[in-house]
């Protein structure tokens, strides 16, 4: 049988076994939570990251788009101006024949 101040030095020791194990559950939750809130971070971080570079690529996209229809305009521009130049040319080489005609 153990004497009342054995008791108490046992209930002590286990009491304090107690706080020892709750304190190695509570540090052992919280590095869980760390490290589960640290991976949800890493996936906010790369979708944002992907939807950056998305954006970006859809940018880059758009302005060679926008820059091939502005090529594109300026050839046809630059046709209808050589088509209305031959034209002109042929309608003045048949004023100059026709003048020499004349005279």
């Amino acid at each position: 049988m153990l004497m009342p101040t054995e008791y108490n030095y046992a209930k002590e020791r286990e009491r304090d076994g107690a706080r020892v194990t709750e304190r190695a559950r509570e540090r052992a939750r919280e590095r869980v939570t760390e490290r589960v809130t640290e991976r949800a971070r890493e996936r906010v971080t790369e979708r944002a990251r992907e939807r950056v570079t998305e954006r970006a690529r859809e940018r880059a996209r758009e302005r060679v788009t926008e820059r091939a229809r502005e090529r594109a305009r300026e050839r046809i521009r630059e046709r209808a101006r050589e088509s209305a130049r031959k034209k002109v040319c042929l309608r003045t080489n048949e004023l100059v024949r026709l003048v020499a005609l004349l005279t």
